[in-house]
């Protein structure tokens, strides 16, 4: 499958939804993910260029469009495991209306984040903190993330609880407009669900709609925390991927990079990935256009 690009790349320097197409267009690309960024008042050009044929949609990044009471775009704006139900409530509204949009447009699947454990931990910033100063494998260090890691399965019911009230819905929908749920894989520890978690979550909705959106530039976070190990970790998660962020990484955090700008051997992992998966560039707005278009030439020239 050819590669989409995101319009979280270049969605804040546009007030017209299809010019903000047209320009990924003429760039070489046949079809683009909707990121979480694109604001309502896109829309009626995102729309009017589908129509139009000027691009393909594959997916949509949940929330999309931006739901018009947030003021700054974040797809974890609204969290489906918050111990508040009026945010859960808003989680599943935004949801619904961003698969109805995905439906509109024709494409395929949409991706999520499902919430987090809401435990000021502060994790990750502190393996990252160890990690800097060669700390991250002493005994204080490791005690912290195993006190962590109980008081997390302690809590593990009732966010399953939760999450399954707001997917119930949500579910149904996506089965609705023959929609596939690709759930992400996060950046941090304290987001759900994450490694060790994948096998009895997707076991939980075997025969639904969801299936796994891998991200290149999380997991090799999480692979330099020692987390995982990002190749066994895709070869493990094969069966259940249905599209990924492509970008490359810079250690410790530093993501959304164009490929070939990172330390991530991409050549091997990429290999990894299933043929008949979407695959995205995900890329920050400071990434030069030219770097795009070499990094989608390379892409054909090596496919």
């Amino acid at each position: 499958m050819d590669l989409a690009l995101s319009t979280c790349w270049n969605a804040s320097r546009h007030r017209d939804g299809k010019a903000m197409l047209e320009e990924i267009r003429e760039m070489g690309f046949k079809s683009v993910e909707l990121g979480h960024t694109l604001r309502f008042s896109l829309w009626p050009g995102v729309l009017k260029a589908v129509k139009e044929g000027v691009i393909q949609v594959q997916s949509l990044h949940n929330f999309c469009p931006v739901p018009i009471e947030v003021i700054r775009p974040s797809p974890d704006c609204f969290e489906f495991t918050s111990p508040h139900p009026s945010e859960r409530n808003a989680a599943v509204r935004a949801t619904l209306q961003t698969l109805d949009c995905a439906a509109e447009v024709g494409a395929s699947a949409v991706v999520l984040h499902l919430g987090s454990y809401r435990r000021r931990s502060r994790l990750t910033e502190k393996m990252i903190h160890d990690w800097k100063s060669r700390s991250l494998y002493t005994k204080k260090s490791s005690s912290s993330r195993i006190q962590y890691l109980i008081q997390r399965k302690k809590e593990s019911p009732i966010l399953q609880e939760r999450l399954k009230e707001c997917l119930d819905p949500i579910l149904e929908k996506a089965s609705k407009h023959h929609l596939r749920l690709g759930v992400e894989f996060r950046s941090h520890l304290e987001e759900y669900p994450h490694a060790d978690e994948f096998d009895p979550f997707f076991r939980n909705y075997a025969g639904s709609p969801l299936g796994y959106w891998h991200d290149f530039g999380h997991a090799a976070k999480m692979d330099l925390l020692g987390v995982i190990n990002h190749s066994q970790f895709l070869k493990d998660q094969s069966q259940r991927i249905i599209g990924a962020h492509l970008q490359d990484f810079s250690p410790p955090q530093n993501d959304h990079l164009a490929l070939g700008d990172g330390s991530l051997p991409l050549d091997e992992l990429h290999r990894l990935l299933p043929e008949s998966s979407i695959k995205v560039l995900e890329f920050s707005p400071r990434v030069p256009r030219e770097k795009i278009i070499e990094n989608l030439q390379e892409w054909r020239m090596n496919s």
